[in-house]
């Protein structure tokens, strides 16, 4: 609490010869106190953009998955078709 009441002590309630040690431990104190606080902020923030980057990378795999799914059902039936108008003999009149 000792490191904390001397950031409250007034530069101009002090002799001339400490005033500026007063006010630079003041600006220290301020410094210290907005990194600390501030610091878990700006942690909270990268990790949340971290997190959303790899929800848009896990979503555009889903996406790349279903497509080439699609794409390999679509080959499938194309392949199957093509095997039973092979397999079936008779000419077909269009």
């Amino acid at each position: 609490m000792v490191f904390l009441w001397l950031g409250t002590i007034n530069p101009k309630n002090v002799g001339e010869d400490a005033r500026q040690k007063v006010r630079a431990y003041r600006i220290e104190c301020a410094r210290v106190l907005y990194e600390h606080f501030t610091g878990s902020m700006r942690r909270t923030i990268e990790t949340n953009n971290a997190e959303i980057e790899l929800l848009r990378q896990i979503n555009s795999a889903i996406t790349d998955e279903k497509e080439a799914k699609s794409r390999r059902r679509k080959a499938e039936e194309s392949l199957s078709k093509l095997r039973n108008e092979r397999l079936n003999p008779q000419p077909r009149l269009f």
